[in-house]
């Protein structure tokens, strides 16, 4: 399991000066999907935020979790269709979040994310569409990278 420390040292290196970020040459597919039509109703802060929670992801789990890595969109698709399914069938973002957590292996990853789109009464460029959308795209990222555990 990925734990806080090490989402914690893959931000740390984010922010070292020498950093060059590997996300979108090295998950073209996945990248590309992310600045596909699909997206195209976020706001820019909303963009950023979707580009750093996963690239976070990335790092961390192909660092932690996959040896022999692939990304494969239709694998990725299913779960995503799989988790708006559980959206769709909750009338509260909160009954989702729930649902989402529950028995999750990757918990402190989920929490990361839940975390980076929290609402900050200073910051409003983040709509709630935008962190719905940010979120189910996000776990579902993860729910590729460890499978069906």
């Amino acid at each position: 399991m990925i734990t806080e420390e090490d989402i914690e040292e893959v931000i740390a290196l984010f922010e070292s000066e020498d950093f060059e970020d590997s996300f979108a040459s090295e998950e073209e597919l996945y990248w590309n999907y992310l600045n596909s039509d699909s997206f195209k109703g976020l706001s820019s802060a909303e963009h950023q935020m979707l580009f750093f929670i996963n690239s976070v992801i990335y790092h961390s789990c192909k660092d932690l979790l996959s040896d022999a890595y692939e990304f494969d969109i239709e694998e990725y698709q299913t779960y995503e269709e799989d988790n708006w399914a559980i959206r769709e069938d909750t009338k509260k973002w909160g009954d989702t979040l729930d649902l989402y957590f529950e028995d999750y292996s990757q918990e402190d990853l989920l929490a990361f994310v839940e975390d980076m789109l929290a609402q900050d009464e200073d910051e409003a460029e983040l709509s709630d569409l935008g962190r719905e959308v940010i979120f189910i795209t996000a776990k579902s990222y993860i729910d590729f990278f460890v499978g069906d555990d």
